[in-house]
């Protein structure tokens, strides 16, 4: 059993020396609000929880991205490894492309967040806007009058189904444009 911190190993480091040992096991990840677990066999994943494991690669490759860029998001952290057998799966995937999508991910959550701030903030459609006209989608327009100041953005991923990302991205862009503050 192999286990510890994030100042030990950051998790690129650890899923990385992982998969380039042809490990098998689960991989247990805690940090902060984030946690799941990476299967892998022979150093390619397998499975992550949580998530219902998908049948195609495409799938399984998006499950570990948005795993890994929560994880990547949140500070101190622990991790267990366990040399157990992973569940059955048809699907095995490198690591590098999905820990690459998470690092993107990371890098345009940082951009994001000087334009919203908190996930406690509650955005709302603006009382004026600035120039003289802003043209939005009939998607964004629906997105943007929902926006009434009483949901936080938190409150808004969890309406909305989406990932924290996708929520926060429409809005940061709406901000951008004056349409929401």
């Amino acid at each position: 059993m192999l286990q510890g911190t994030f100042d030990i190993f950051t998790l690129p480091e650890l899923l990385g020396m992982l998969a380039g040992s042809s490990k098998t096991g689960t991989l247990v990840l805690e940090r902060g609000s984030a946690a799941g677990r990476v299967h892998l066999r022979d150093g390619l994943c397998c499975g992550v929880e949580p998530g219902e494991t998908p049948g195609d690669e495409t799938g399984l490759a998006e499950l570990l991205a948005a795993l890994c860029f929560d994880l990547l998001r949140e500070h101190d952290g622990t991790f267990e490894f366990e040399s157990v057998d992973p569940p059955d799966s048809a699907v095995l995937i490198t690591i590098d492309e999905s820990l690459a999508e998470a690092a993107r991910r990371l890098e345009e959550w940082h951009e994001v967040c000087t334009l919203v701030p908190s996930l406690e903030v509650c955005p709302r459609l603006a009382d004026e806007i600035a120039g003289e006209r802003i043209t939005l989608s009939a998607t964004e327009w629906a997105f943007a009058v929902g926006l009434d100041g009483r949901a936080t953005v938190r409150e808004l991923v969890d309406l909305r189904c989406q990932s924290l990302l996708d929520v926060c991205r429409e809005i940061a862009a709406l901000v951008e444009r004056g349409a929401v503050r």
